[in-house]
C-alpha cells in the first residue's frame, strides 16, 4: 500500500501502514486558538507547537532532528528549504487533501518566533491540511543528518490564503520548551 496517500484514512476501520497511535499530546502552555483570526495573520508569536508521544517505539524509520540553536543565524530571507505535507495541492485543480507532497521553496520573511515559507507562484506554497508538517533545511557543517527540521507549518500568512506562502513556527525559538518538555516526558514515563 502507498503510505503517501491517506485520502481514505477517516473511512478505514484500521490505521494505514506505517502509522502509529498517539498516546499523549502536550501543547505549548501559551498556545490558544483564539490567537488565530484574520486580523492576526502575518508573523507573530503564537506558540503553535506541541509534542506527541506515540504508543510504541518506531524503530524502522530514521528520525528527523531539529536544528541546533547555534544554527539560528542561517534562518534568513532567501534561504532554501524543503517542505512536506498532506494538504491541498496548489498545483492541481480540485481537492487533493491526504496525498503527501514534497517541494523545495524559500524562506521569505523571518520573525523571532515564526517565518513565512514560500511567497508567490511559481514557488511551492503550503496550504490547508499541511499544518504540523516539517520545513527542512540543509546544513553544511559536516554533522549527520545534514537535513534538519527548522519549522513546523502553522497558519496562513494573509487573507490570500495559499497563494503567498504559509507561516511556520520556528523550532529554534522554542528549543528550550522542546528540550524541557521532552525531558519531563521521559521522567513521567510518556516516552
Amino acid at each position: 500500500p502507498d503510505v503517501t496517500d491517506f485520502r481514505g484514512f477517516g473511512l478505514a476501520p484500521e490505521l494505514p501502514p506505517m502509522t502509529y497511535r498517539a498516546a499523549h499530546l502536550i501543547a505549548h502552555e501559551e498556545f490558544s486558538l483564539a490567537n488565530f483570526s484574520l486580523s492576526a495573520l502575518g508573523l507573530g508569536e503564537n506558540h503553535d507547537i506541541g509534542l506527541i508521544y506515540l504508543d510504541r517505539v518506531v524503530a524502522e524509520v530514521e528520525p528527523s532532528i531539529l536544528m541546533r540553536p547555534q544554527e539560528s543565524y542561517q534562518i534568513v530571507s532567501g534561504a532554501e528549504v524543503s517542505i512536506a505535507g498532506y494538504g491541498q495541492s496548489t498545483l492541481e485543480s480540485g481537492q487533493s487533501l491526504g496525498i503527501k507532497y514534497y517541494a523545495d521553496t524559500v524562506i521569505n520573511e523571518v520573525g523571532e518566533a515564526e517565518m513565512q515559507v514560500g511567497r508567490e507562484a511559481p514557488l511551492p506554497q503550503k496550504c490547508r491540511g499541511d499544518s504540523g508538517g516539517p520545513t527542512m533545511m540543509h546544513f553544511d557543517d559536516g554533522l549527520y543528518p545534514a537535513y534538519r527540521v527548522v519549522g513546523i507549518t502553522s497558519h496562513a500568512y494573509s487573507r490570500e490564503d495559499c497563494t503567498v506562502g504559509g507561516v511556520d513556527t520556528r523550532v529554534d525559538g522554542h528549543w528550550h520548551w522542546l528540550d524541557t518538555t521532552m525531558v519531563e516526558g521521559c521522567s513521567r514515563g510518556l516516552r
